[in-house]
């Protein structure tokens, strides 16, 4: 059960990058976005609904143990809630530029989570996974408000 939990915890080992892990599974779940919207237009938003729900899930699932094994409140090495972030930045949002989506989502996901806009920072001092979790979230949705922005005026301005 733990080779279960730390799989999840660390979004396939991702989160064992030695440089920016957060980053690194992000792009990873970009990767996964990119591949659902391209590969599976008809249920791409299921899917990555689904994601979500499973993305949460693993978190729930996941940090006590890593809280435990790793002896912090949020371990570096737990990203399952990165690539949950990245999964609501791009939820839901139609275009036909869908490189474009999946790139401005990870990078307006990873400035909102390392910034924290309010009420992320609040959040993220909440105790166990929904401390972990809640921050990561609070990006993703910044993330998604600000690319809907984005393509309703590039839209708009097309005529």
């Amino acid at each position: 059960m733990n080779r279960l939990r730390e799989l999840v915890a660390t979004f396939f080992y991702t989160g064992y990058a030695p440089l920016a892990p957060g980053t690194a599974s992000a792009a990873v779940a970009a990767l996964i976005c990119f591949a659902v919207l391209v590969l599976a237009p008809p249920l791409c938003w299921f899917i990555l609904g689904i994601m979500i729900i499973l993305a949460l899930a693993g978190n729930a699932f996941s940090a006590d143990w890593a809280q435990k094994r790793f002896a912090s409140p949020d371990p570096s090495c737990m990203v399952i809630d990165e690539a949950l972030g990245m999964f609501v930045s791009v939820f839901l949002i139609s275009t036909a530029h869908t490189l474009i989506l999946v790139l401005g989502g990870l990078l307006l996901f990873r400035v909102f989570d390392i910034a924290k806009p309010f009420p992320a920072r609040r959040l993220e001092r909440l105790p166990g996974w929904l401390g972990i979790m809640l921050d990561d979230l609070t990006a993703g949705i910044y993330a998604n408000m600000v690319l809907r922005a984005g393509f309703f005026c590039y839209n708009m301005f097309q005529g």
